[in-house]
């Protein structure tokens, strides 16, 4: 049995080149709460301005946020004590329900949060699943129907 590494799959299911340090990948922390009149998606973003933000829509449903947090850059003469903050490219995506009016996001970002509301679709726009009827020979299906013989299993 072959087994792909769990790392090959995260690298590649978030885009990243092979070059590209993983350890300098995150998920942002994300909060997710629907109200009667939308989706309200909050996710953290500390220390980063709005135009190293970016949010994308795709048409199957799918809204991502991504962005990149910047090291601080090393001086000389500096002595760090300490470094915890997390840095490095982040990357979270999420599939919306069908409710969902996709052309209409708004995003505003203050004090390190980045708040997305999406307005939920009145119930005669929701767009459910495509019926494909399918093609054939009704002549026979209406005779086979048709047929008063009755057979007991």
């Amino acid at each position: 049995m072959c087994r792909i590494p769990s790392l090959y799959l995260l690298r590649h299911s978030v885009g990243l080149d092979k070059d590209e340090p993983l350890m300098d990948f995150s998920h942002a922390r994300v909060d997710w709460k629907e109200t009667p009149d939308g989706h309200v998606i909050m996710v953290d973003v500390p220390g980063l301005k709005k135009d190293e933000i970016k949010i994308e829509v795709e048409g199957n449903r799918v809204l991502r946020v991504s962005g990149e947090r910047k090291r601080e850059e090393e001086k000389e003469g500096d002595h760090w004590h300490k470094m915890e903050r997390s840095y490095g490219k982040f990357w979270r995506q999420f599939k919306v329900p069908n409710n969902v009016d996709l052309d209409f996001v708004k995003a505003k970002s203050e004090n390190g949060v980045l708040t997305l509301t999406l307005n939920k679709l009145s119930p005669d726009r929701i767009k459910g699943p495509r019926v494909v009827s399918i093609e054939g020979n009704d002549k026979k299906l209406a005779k086979i129907n048709g047929n008063e013989a009755k057979q007991e299993l």
